[in-house]
């Protein structure tokens, strides 16, 4: 059910994108039309509303296609992504339970606390109070159980300390605010 709220609110912030987006074009072509009139220009500004209801349409479904692409995809309802690179994610479930797909199967996964990701590697703590290095380039995942394994593994790396590490909801709040935000679905 949540999905399905999810799913409406994000079909109204569409509609709105798409019509803002084809209000500006059309004013962009308006202008351009005063500035070089030629037979195309008059013809989008004979027919502002068909050609702001066409483009606005169109609009409409290249932002509805990427929401479900992997860099648009945030999640619905009560699920959320973070993609992190070589088409890897972090993904949480009802708000409270991060985890990790190694191989993109159930069996799989690992829970975690927080994380941080730093070019090809992320590293993070997991529920366990754990600590993993995954390699996103060749998907291989190396876990060390204390600390100071952890501090000396990423010492030696050039890795992130854990005072750096982020929670999910943290991280989910730097990647999809902003423009993102605003100018996305």
């Amino acid at each position: 059910m949540e999905a399905l709220f999810h799913l409406i609110f994000e079909f109204i912030k569409i509609s709105i994108l798409a019509s803002a987006y084809a209000a500006i074009f059309l004013l962009v072509f308006i202008l351009w039309g005063k500035i070089s009139p030629n037979n195309w220009t008059q013809r989008v500004n004979a027919h502002r509303r068909g050609f702001c209801y066409t483009f606005g349409l169109g609009i409409f479904i290249i932002l509805f296609c990427w929401m479900f692409t992997y860099w648009g995809d945030h999640g619905l309802g009560d699920s959320a992504r973070i993609p992190i690179g070589y088409a890897k994610e972090i993904n949480e479930i009802n708000g409270n339970q991060a985890y990790i797909n190694l191989k993109d199967s159930e069996d799989e996964m690992i829970n975690i606390e927080s994380f941080f990701v730093k070019e090809d590697v992320c590293v993070g703590e997991t529920g366990t109070k754990d600590y993993f290095f995954w390699n996103l380039r060749i998907n291989e995942i190396e876990i060390v159980s204390s600390k100071e394994s952890y501090d000396a593994k990423a010492l030696s790396l050039n890795l992130p300390s854990r005072a750096q590490f982020q929670t999910f909801e943290e991280a989910y709040r730097n990647h999809w605010s902003g423009w993102r935000f605003w100018l996305l679905p």
